[in-house]
């Protein structure tokens, strides 16, 4: 028996909490005190991905205690004294923890004033066979706004369970009702957030008997929310996977709007495809010189300082552009105008988009077979000659089925789909490792023509001219490796899963 949480509500006093637990058993108070929390994890929730919460508490002396729990039980898996919270995986004691969130930056996720009682459960023999916690938590809000939680936490000592099970008991008689979910779930709940990693993924709630032009609203909605939740750590470069997740955004987005002729009003789908595209070229070069710094990572030679620091330079100069175009009229514009699009203003619905009312279900079935049969097609015409425009060509067919998917996963049961993916996953993962090493060494190629001229030390080309070896090698490889991926993704039991899933004949 682990410990148990009880929410308690405004109806029901801490006294009258005490007075019960005193007619129930001896109770002797402990040490409790107050402190400031800071709840701390990375933008996509990896901590409490892997089960854990992190926080950090100072008290009224400003002494700090980093305390890691388990995210279900509240249970304490480790604490560490610190000077200054935490912001990267190298500032943590705790190599599992350091792995888990490795290139990511620590944030403050919620933050709540604790006020803590502690109770002992006393045996006639005066020994300790449970514990109490009375805890009270306010939340702040950024914009000032405060929320009061309460709770009572019954904590079982080893070999006494059935005193814990009595002090359960008389607080379920009281009307308590076990909190249900992890104590950051209530505090990000209390503001009005949804539970970590929640709106993470481009799937919303969708139903199959919805209107098209609804379900694609919605799940532009939650893209347009991804770029402005990302848009800030973008500006400061507080880690490249916000970028990352910036950009994947946008593409999806992209897709998303590019196939949705027929179900929103032409011109909209015109005018935003054409910015989403302006604007996803824009974060093209600042992510691939991410990419190429982060190959550089944990390397030593001295010859590659010269490369690190060009590519350094490269990088800034690329973030100015992104900051230019952030700050412009034209994102501003183009932030507006995709709300306007899914808020209703205007709508969806117009006579231009005869598959707006349409069930979403039947809509999102046709879109995905089709999708599908371009990917079967393109790629069954790929033989050992076809040049690498072919290759590169079924790479986006795949990414646009892929985004379908995703997107509208909530549509399909999520077995059947979760395994059409993972097919496609292993594709992607092939014809991007063949793409992306072409891109890579044509990208080195310029560099060290660049280097060139600035005189750089000979070792450092001959390292990159190492690099582009290496990257055709990939290549070359990835080249080799395709006509399994693709043989495994067209085999009969993956195309009839796929029909299945939609409905549809191949």
């Amino acid at each position: 028996m682990g410990p148990l949480r009880y929410r308690l509500p405004s109806r029901i006093s801490t006294r009258a909490v005490l007075a019960r637990l005193g007619d129930t058993a001896i109770i002797a108070a402990e040490p409790g005190g107050a402190s400031a929390r800071q709840y701390l994890d990375t933008a996509d929730w990896r901590l409490y991905g892997s089960g854990r919460t992190l926080e950090v508490g100072a008290d009224r002396w400003g002494a700090g205690t980093l305390t890691l729990r388990d995210a279900r039980s509240g249970e304490v898996q480790a604490t560490a004294e610190m000077e200054n919270a935490p912001a990267e995986a190298r500032d943590l004691p705790w190599d599992p923890v350091r792995s888990v969130i490795e290139g990511r930056r620590l944030l403050v996720q919620a933050t709540a004033q604790a006020r803590l009682q502690r109770l002992a459960v006393l045996n006639p023999d005066a020994k300790t066979v449970a514990r109490v916690f009375l805890d009270r938590f306010v939340v702040v809000e950024p914009a000032g706004g405060r929320h009061v939680l309460r709770f009572v936490t019954v904590v079982p000592v080893r070999g006494y369970s059935s005193w814990a099970a009595r002090i359960t008991a008389a607080l379920e008689e009281m009307g308590l009702q076990a909190a249900g979910v992890p104590l950051i779930v209530s505090i990000l709940a209390a503001t009005g957030r949804a539970e970590p990693g929640a709106d993470r993924g481009p799937g919303v709630p969708l139903e199959r008997e919805m209107p098209a032009a609804a379900a694609v609203g919605a799940v532009l909605e939650r893209l347009r929310n991804h770029v402005v939740a990302n848009e800030e750590g973008v500006r400061q470069q507080l880690d490249i996977e916000f970028l990352h997740d910036y950009r994947v955004a946008v593409r999806r987005a992209r897709s998303m709007v590019r196939q949705a002729g027929g179900i929103l009003p032409a011109g909209q789908v015109s005018a935003l495809a054409g910015e989403l595209g302006w604007l996803g070229a824009l974060t093209g070069p600042p992510r691939d010189l991410d990419v190429h710094l982060e190959e550089l990572e944990g390397r030593t030679e001295r010859e590659l300082e010269p490369l690190r620091a060009y590519l350094a330079e490269k990088r800034q100069h690329a973030q100015l552009q992104l900051l230019s175009a952030l700050d412009s009229e034209r994102y501003k514009l183009l932030i507006d105008q995709w709300q306007s699009m899914v808020s209703g203003s205007p709508g969806p619905y117009s006579e231009e988009a005869p598959d707006a009312g349409r069930p979403a279900g039947e809509v999102a079935d046709e879109h995905v077979a089709r999708a599908y049969r371009r990917v079967l097609k393109r790629g069954r015409a790929i033989h050992a000659g076809s040049p690498a425009e072919a290759l590169h060509d079924l790479r986006k067919r795949a990414k646009e089925l892929r985004y379908l998917l995703e997107c509208f996963q909530t549509l399909y049961p999520d077995h059947d789909r979760t395994a059409a993916v993972k097919e496609l996953k292993l594709l992607q993962e092939n014809l991007g490792e063949y793409q992306d090493c072409q891109v890579q060494a044509v990208a080195l190629q310029t560099m060290a023509d660049e280097l060139m001229e600035r005189r750089v030390p000979a070792a450092t080309l001959m390292a990159l001219g190492r690099q582009t070896d290496e990257l055709e090698r990939r290549e070359a490889q990835a080249r080799e490796e395709f006509e399994a991926r693709f043989a495994r993704f067209s085999s009969a039991r993956n195309r009839r899963r796929l029909e299945s899933l939609v409905g549809m004949r191949t």
